[in-house]
C-alpha cells in the first residue's frame, strides 16, 4: 500500500523494465495480481548489478543486490490500481506466451511524503525521526525491499520516518532531494 501525502504535482512516475528474480518460478509474472509474488505498491526495487539497467526485488537475489552497501538509491512502485496491462503489454513473452519481462512504474523524484505499509513498523523496527534506508524486510511472511532504520555508514538514505502507526502497521514517510 501507497498513499501519497503531498500533491501530486512534486512526483513523477515513469516505467522501467524489471527482470525476475535469481529464486522467481519459471513464468513468474510479478505483474500478474494473481500472481502469488504479485509486486505490491510500495514495494522497492533496486537496480540490477548484473543486468544494469533493470530493476529487481530483494530476497532472493543475493548475488545481485547487497542490501544497501552500494550507496545505490531505489525506486518505490506505484501504479494505478487494476492498471496491469500497459506494464504487461510492454514485457516479452516465452514460446508458451507467459509474461517474462516488461516494464513496471516507480516514482522517480524527490520531494514527496507518503504513507506505506512497505516497512519494518514491528517491535524494534522503525520509529518517528529515523533514518530510513531499503532493506529486505518480511512483511506478512514475504520477504520484500521496504523501509528500515539506517544501519551503518555506507546505507543510502533514501527517507525519513515521520510517524509511525503500529495499529495499521503503516509508515509516514519524506523522501527530500
Amino acid at each position: 500500500m501507497l498513499r501519497f501525502v503531498s500533491p501530486w504535482s512534486t512526483s513523477h512516475m515513469r516505467s522501467m523494465p524489471w527482470s525476475p528474480g535469481t529464486g522467481d518460478a519459471a513464468g513468474h509474472n510479478p505483474l500478474d495480481p494473481n500472481d502469488a509474488r504479485f509486486y505490491e505498491n510500495g514495494e522497492w526495487l533496486i537496480e540490477s548489478i548484473v543486468t544494469p539497467g533493470q530493476l529487481l526485488r530483494g530476497g532472493d537475489n543475493a548475488g545481485d543486490i547487497t542490501d544497501e552497501q552500494l550507496l545505490r538509491p531505489s525506486f518505490i512502485i506505484f501504479g494505478e490500481r487494476g492498471r496491469t496491462d500497459l506494464s504487461v503489454m510492454a514485457g516479452t513473452r516465452s514460446a508458451t506466451g507467459v509474461i517474462q519481462s516488461g516494464k513496471v512504474t516507480v516514482v522517480r523524484i524527490h520531494n514527496f511524503e507518503a504513507i506505506t505499509d512497505m516497512a519494518n513498523v514491528g517491535a524494534g523496527g522503525v520509529a518517528a525521526g529515523d533514518r530510513l534506508s531499503v532493506w529486505d524486510v518480511d512483511i506478512g511472511g514475504v520477504i520484500r525491499r521496504a523501509l528500515d532504520t539506517v544501519a551503518g555508514a555506507t546505507a543510502y538514505v533514501q527517507a525519513h520516518c515521520v510517524s509511525v502507526d503500529a495499529t495499521a502497521l503503516t509508515c509516514q514517510f519524506l523522501v527530500r532531494s
